[in-house]
């Protein structure tokens, strides 16, 4: 079972310690950068990639079906490998709505306790990702209605009851799959405490 409260607490204290947290955020590049998780997903289903598969990437771009594989016979002088695949794009979603939450103080747990039955049998790949991309935009949704009545740019005007629908929708496609989500997400967060301070310097 997932700790929501601790994954929030994580996910924002590696973030945080990697240098994303240095300048203001604004809500709209989080939400974007949920949906880029949703769309990543989606590019390795369209190359014909199974959602339980879980792949590795080496600095030069090549691909490799397994970690071990990777570590024997990567030619690459930095032997980080990125984990790669569904599984760690679905990971990475609920990643950074963990750590958006944990960020802004939002309660994740309390709306995930109250949703905890909301399944939504979403066991297709493709409805799953558009149902998870219209949570998330539902979600902002709520936030911009409510900033522009309010005057002010407020993230807690975000409705954490939308990310929790999308992630049970998640889990219950996880579920139905045999996807290891909880693995998946503490696979990725690993790479992620490993990375150097603001890896790449992306603007967001």
């Amino acid at each position: 079972m997932i700790d929501w409260k601790k994954l929030c607490e994580d996910s924002h204290r590696i973030v945080k310690d990697k240098g994303w947290l240095d300048k203001p955020r604004q809500v709209e590049g989080d939400i974007i950068l949920m949906h880029s998780e949703i769309s990543e997903a989606l590019e390795d289903y369209r190359t014909h990639r199974s959602v339980t598969e879980t792949y590795y990437e080496d600095k030069g771009g090549t691909k490799f079906p397994s970690l071990e594989l990777a570590e024997k016979t990567s030619l690459s002088p930095n032997k980080k490998f990125k984990p790669c695949g569904i599984p760690i794009e679905l990971a990475d979603y609920v990643i950074r709505i963990c750590q958006f939450s944990g960020s802004n103080g939002i309660d994740l747990p309390y709306a995930m306790h109250m949703y905890r039955h909301m399944a939504g049998n979403f066991t297709d790949f493709e409805k799953l990702c558009a149902k998870l991309h219209w949570c998330t935009s539902k979600a902002y949704e709520h936030f911009d209605e409510t900033q522009i009545s309010a005057g002010k740019a407020d993230p807690n005007h975000v409705d954490e009851f939308y990310f929790a629908r999308a992630l049970n929708y998640l889990m219950d496609f996880c579920t139905h799959h045999k996807i290891d989500l909880k693995g998946a997400i503490e696979c990725k967060q690993a790479y992620n405490e490993g990375r150097e301070y603001r890896h790449g310097d992306k603007k967001i």
